[in-house]
């Protein structure tokens, strides 16, 4: 089983790939429900470190909360 941080990685990702705001916000409901700031951080840095660009992360973090 994915840990909760690859699976809100997995859900940007597919936000960042077209995923519908509604659709991400559900399946962060459902499938991490929710994490701490310091992994979210750690999220963030990770995707970045990845290629995406950071303001592309920020208003995709933004916009699941």
């Amino acid at each position: 089983m994915a840990s909760r941080k690859e699976t809100l990685k997995a859900i940007i990702r597919d936000l960042h790939a077209g995923l519908t705001i509604e659709e991400g916000r559900e399946r962060f409901r459902r499938e991490v429900g929710s994490i701490g700031t310091g992994e979210l951080v750690e999220i963030e840095q990770s995707l970045i470190d990845e290629g995406l660009p950071p303001e592309e992360v920020r208003r995709l973090v933004l916009a699941l909360y």
